[in-house]
């Protein structure tokens, strides 16, 4: 699957307004579940261990749990964002 532009763009404007707010409101959690993560990067969670079962993105294992950091999402964003 391969993003526009302007698609990733869109997403990284979102995660970033989304993590200021929670951070303001000191109410986000630093960890996101595979389905929150999904979400926020507008993918299925398959894709998302996917990408955690590839090794671009990072996760956070305790036992079955899976989890994201809220930065890493945003790492992922900015190194696919694709200059024109």
């Amino acid at each position: 699957m391969k993003l526009e532009q302007e698609e990733i763009e869109a997403i990284a404007e979102a995660v970033c307004a989304r993590l200021k707010g929670m951070n303001a409101h000191g109410n986000g959690n630093r960890l996101l579940s595979v389905q929150g993560a999904a979400a926020m990067l507008g993918r299925s969670k398959d894709a998302v261990y996917m990408l955690i079962n590839r090794g671009r993105l990072a996760s956070v294992r305790e036992g079955r749990r899976v989890h994201v950091e809220l930065a890493e999402v945003e790492r992922f964003i900015e190194r696919n964002r694709q200059s024109e």
